[in-house]
């Protein structure tokens, strides 16, 4: 049987931490806070000694979003038993932490009356559905929007292959359709600019 390493995100419905624990086979804990739950969590350490599992802390001190991201797809690389328990908190914190599993490809879940439902995410990495130069692409916009002109000279891309790759075809989606890019604009003073999911994945590819 499978033992997961189990990631909560701590906030004011811990007891959903015990209904995870119970469903779950688990190996470790990751308990991931802000720094108004630090009392918390030393708090729930205590109650958790008794199941005698390792426990890593993670302080959101900044960029919650990014740190989150960077949080998770370090401990990703690390384990390949990833689970994300997201109803331990609010749901601005449960969404942040969703995002970030569903675009590094992390398994997560949520508890409704004590009863566990996984949630739908990727099963892979986003990024490795996003080809080399798509990824040059992104990363060119990091800094923000830029003209079809500037930004097939920053991705060194001829103007068909940049309209390729943000459009697709029949076989092959492009950046807009994958909802990573967005168009900006009228007619004659188009600019292309990440969404907030490209702004996420940027910061996936960069860690």
């Amino acid at each position: 049987m499978a033992r997961y390493t189990l990631v909560v995100p701590v906030g004011n419905n811990i007891q959903s931490l015990f209904v995870g624990l119970r469903e779950f086979p688990t190996r470790k804990l990751v308990l991931i806070y802000t720094k108004d739950k630090k009392r918390d969590v030393s708090l729930l350490k205590e109650q958790l000694a008794i199941f005698r599992l390792p426990i890593e802390t993670y302080e959101l001190k900044d960029n919650i979003l990014n740190e989150t991201l960077n949080i998770l797809a370090r401990l990703h690389k690390e384990n390949d038993d990833l689970i994300v328990n997201t109803s331990t908190t609010d749901a601005s914190m449960a969404s942040i932490v969703l995002s970030a599993a569903s675009i590094i490809g992390i398994k997560a879940f949520t508890v409704f009356n004590d009863v566990p439902f996984i949630l739908p995410t990727f099963k892979v990495n986003l990024s490795k559905l996003v080809s080399k130069k798509k990824s040059e692409i992104l990363k060119a916009l990091v800094n923000g929007p830029l003209s079809l002109s500037e930004l097939a000279k920053r991705a060194r891309l001829s103007p068909p292959l940049l309209s390729y790759h943000l459009n697709g075809n029949k076989r092959n989606h492009g950046l807009l359709d994958i909802g990573l890019v967005k168009v900006q604009g009228g007619l004659r003073n188009k600019t292309v600019a990440l969404s907030d999911l490209g702004s996420m994945l940027i910061r996936f590819l960069n860690t």
